[in-house]
């Protein structure tokens, strides 16, 4: 009870852990921000000495972790160490028995599974954004793992679009959706997820793989023939068959990965129902061997998700090439001993090293690492495409922008040189709207009628005086990355070493001023008014001229007021 000569919590005794002079009661930091138990769920007594410095299992008690909700056979003190994969199951459908939620408690060390879906719950509606705000709040803070399979339905574009985002901020992502078969029969040609940039741009920015199967190699009562995008690691490592995008000949019909028919032939057609029940319900839920090779996947891509034991059952029915195939077998071998590599980010180093100038693809593929890695080089390799496809341009900046757009406005504290821009990603709209007096776009802007001209956004580089003339955004469908090389005013008061780094990462600026000597001032008497501050303009702020709202906000450092400037032209609020 605390009171004999080891002093627990509360004790009084003068053991090493009491509180008494020679003890401080200091509890082990491993345990810190855990919720301890020492009974499990059943009733059954959890021994305080395995989870501490350990026990000569004499003690009759279960060894097993003493953290709420675990119970796994390792020590308290190393559950920060043990903790399974989180999970993340967007569309999840309806909770049966053997889906994928199941599949993942039974084969794996699983620390949290969230599966949203409508079916599940009224407070999973998807069609909300708050729901999906809460859902990147969560990616964007911890390792998770997502799988998605955004359904077709009248939102679907707003689903993959959400999607889409959400696996960008995902650790990992398993994204599936059907296959793009080409033209039909009565010659239509349906709208299929995997024709969009945002889809295509996703595989290069994340690394990812792609690949095709016909559901029925995991005894489905169908083909459905089906496509993944994942950056899984296990699936990356080791490449299921059919592993290409869908190709088509010139008019559009479907000549593979996959084969013209399933290895097992002819299907009964889902066609009609039987009473209420469509004939095509039972191909909606993946089948249960799927739902287990899927389960597989996730578990060996995460090692702190994987049982020392794990059965590996799920081997695809079928002729060999049907379907993933062995690849099962292969992802449990390499779950416990994955293949080293580089980081992205040093790959990426690399391919640019060897080539100077990037590619498109590979801007994007960086945008995608810069908010969890900065390779080496990206400064230069960002430079030197500006300076490739902008030849003779002057800049100190440059800025990625993604699926950003801007009210009117003008860069006033920018310097009087042209905006140069160029996309690099492919998206529909998205144009720059900018004044002009001949120009034959009418806008109503601050209440006036202003002639302007709408500037496409392409993989071309274009030019426009953002410095001087009012300019927004137009409304755009897809992702919309954008490249915007700019010159901030006000280099001329950098100190050397400042512009010496911009040279050498490559930023196109002018020549510094040549140093002027210093001059003696007289000193400013009490009565008499300080002089403007040096780089102010003599021109008071008009914030109507450039759109905002207020006078500029005003920072206080070292007992002087400056006017903020964040590099952007925005100098008030908006």
């Amino acid at each position: 009870d605390g009171k004999g000569g080891k002093g627990g919590k509360g004790g009084r005794g003068k053991g090493k852990d009491g509180k008494g002079k020679d003890g401080k009661g200091k509890s082990d930091p491993a345990f810190k921000g855990l919720q301890l138990v020492w009974r499990t769920p059943e009733g059954r007594d959890i021994c305080f000495a395995f989870n501490n410095q350990g026990c000569d299992g004499k003690c009759g008690r279960l060894h097993v972790c003493r953290v709420k909700g675990c119970y796994q056979d390792h020590a308290a003190k190393d559950h920060k160490q043990k903790v399974g994969v989180r999970i993340i199951y967007i569309f999840a459908g309806a909770e049966r028995k053997c889906d994928i939620g199941q599949y993942l408690h039974q084969l794996g060390v699983v620390d949290s599974l969230l599966q949203f879906d409508l079916q599940r719950s009224h407070t999973h509606d998807l069609t909300q954004e708050g729901l999906w705000q809460h859902i990147f709040h969560l990616l964007s803070q911890e390792e998770w793992i997502l799988l998605a399979s955004p359904p077709c339905v009248e939102q679907a574009n707003y689903f993959v679009d959400q999607t889409v985002t959400a696996c960008q901020l995902a650790w990992q992502y398993f994204l599936e959706h059907p296959e793009d078969l080409g033209i039909t029969p009565d010659q239509e040609i349906p709208a299929s997820i995997w024709q969009w940039p945002s889809v295509r741009e996703l595989q290069v920015s994340t690394r990812a793989i792609t690949f095709a199967i016909f559901q029925c190699s995991f005894e489905a009562s169908t083909s459905k023939p089906t496509r993944f995008l994942t950056n899984l690691q296990a699936l990356v490592h080791q490449p299921p068959h059919f592993a290409t995008w869908p190709s088509f000949d010139t008019e559009h019909r479907y000549v593979g990965p996959l084969p013209p028919r399933c290895p097992h032939g002819r299907h009964e057609p889902l066609s009609g129902r039987t009473g209420r029940v469509w004939a095509t319900s039972s191909s909606a839920a993946y089948p249960p061997l799927l739902c287990e090779w899927i389960a597989h996947a996730v578990l060996a891509s995460a090692p702190q998700g994987v049982k020392e034991s794990a059965p590996h059952s799920s081997e695809p029915s079928g002729e060999p090439g049907a379907g993933p195939g062995d690849v099962t077998g292969e992802v449990a071998q390499s779950a416990s001993d994955p293949p080293s590599q580089a980081s992205p980010g040093q790959d990426f180093a690399e391919r640019i090293s060897a080539a100077r100038i990037p590619t498109r693809e590979e801007l994007c593929a960086l945008f995608g690492l810069l908010p969890h890695e900065t390779p080496p080089r990206a400064p230069e390799a960002i430079t030197s495409y500006v300076r490739a496809k902008m030849p003779g341009h002057r800049f100190n900046t440059v800025s990625i922008y993604c699926n950003t757009g801007t009210d009117p406005h003008k860069d006033n504290r920018n310097a009087p040189i042209p905006n140069g821009i160029a996309a690099l990603s492919d998206f529909r709209g998205g144009e720059v709207w900018i004044e002009s007096d001949s120009g034959e776009s009418i806008q109503v802007i601050g209440g006036k009628q202003m002639h302007g001209t709408i500037v496409p956004i392409t993989a071309e580089p274009v030019f426009i005086e953002a410095h001087s003339h009012i300019h927004f955004t137009m409304p755009w469908r897809g992702r919309r990355i954008v490249l915007i090389a700019f010159s901030v005013s006000g280099i001329e008061e950098l100190n050397p070493q400042d512009y010496d780094s911009l040279i050498n990462h490559g930023f196109s600026v002018e020549a510094p001023p040549a140093a002027v000597e210093p001059m003696c001032l007289d000193p400013v008497l009490e009565d008499e008014e300080p002089a403007m501050p040096a780089g102010d303009s003599s021109t008071p702020f008009d914030p109507d001229a450039c759109f905002n709202e207020g006078q500029p906000l005003k920072l206080e450092w070292d007992g002087t007021h400056e006017n903020i400037d964040d590099g952007f032209g925005l100098c008030s609020p908006t």
